[in-house]
């Protein structure tokens, strides 16, 4: 069975346009046998059409059935097709949607094999949540802008977005900037954020670049909100 079809060459096309990788976005039907991917991957995408996108989406209500169930009722009506997308020797999983606006999105998820030691995050004090879902996958974002949940190698601290130190004489700032982490972006100048210092996974935080932050509020409702807006934009 060949790995790309006409159709598939045409779409790697456009998103080359936005990888950030170097060499080229190439789509596959399946991994080859020498991928280092999770075996969950490799079973998702050994079936093709309804059987594929249903085994996905099991995977999907396997670890955030609780906490992003719009994003997967989203997923369940409107998710076209799911492939194999390389990028020289990297591999992830790229979603293809026609969203409710009559247009087409596309996501990625990285891989999640040895995320944690690309991470300058303290993964042993993450939220279990976040855990079993990047254990999953690692992120979910709109491929075009980047916005979502962010690959772990790219989460930064507040205090690296800011250089050190932030100089925003409308905030106070009382809570330490170099242990809270920014999982998710709405590339509209807004973040998500967890303060890791506290094993309370409810001090989350919502920070915005031109406006004062929310505290105190749930990390996963705000997330499956987002991420239901990216796919509609």
């Amino acid at each position: 069975m060949g790995f790309w079809t006409k159709r598939d060459k045409d779409k790697a096309s456009y998103l080359d346009e936005y990888n950030q990788l170097s060499g080229r976005v190439e789509l596959l039907t399946h991994f080859p046998g020498n991928a280092i991917v999770p075996s969950t991957w490799r079973d998702c995408l050994s079936v093709t059409g309804q059987a594929r996108l249903s085994r996905v989406l099991d995977q999907w209500n396997a670890v955030a059935a609780g906490t992003m169930c719009n994003t997967i009722a989203y997923l369940s009506e409107y998710l076209q097709d799911i492939e194999v997308m390389r990028v020289e020797s990297t591999f992830s999983i790229l979603y293809t949607l026609a969203n409710r606006r009559g247009g087409m999105s596309y996501f990625s998820a990285g891989n999640p094999i040895n995320l944690a030691k690309r991470s300058t995050v303290p993964w042993s004090r993450v939220p279990l949540s976040l855990q079993a879902f990047y254990s999953f996958q690692d992120g979910f974002w709109e491929y075009t802008s980047g916005a979502g949940l962010s690959t772990a190698d790219q989460v930064r601290s507040l205090a690296n977005l800011y250089g050190g130190s932030i100089d925003r004489p409308d905030v106070a700032v009382d809570f330490p900037i170099e242990e809270t982490y920014l999982w998710f972006s709405n590339a509209g100048g807004g973040y998500v954020a967890t303060n890791l210092e506290s094993s309370n996974d409810d001090r989350v935080l919502i920070w915005w670049i031109a406006d004062q932050p929310i505290f105190d509020v749930d990390f996963w409702p705000v997330v499956d909100e987002w991420t239901v807006l990216l796919f509609d934009n």
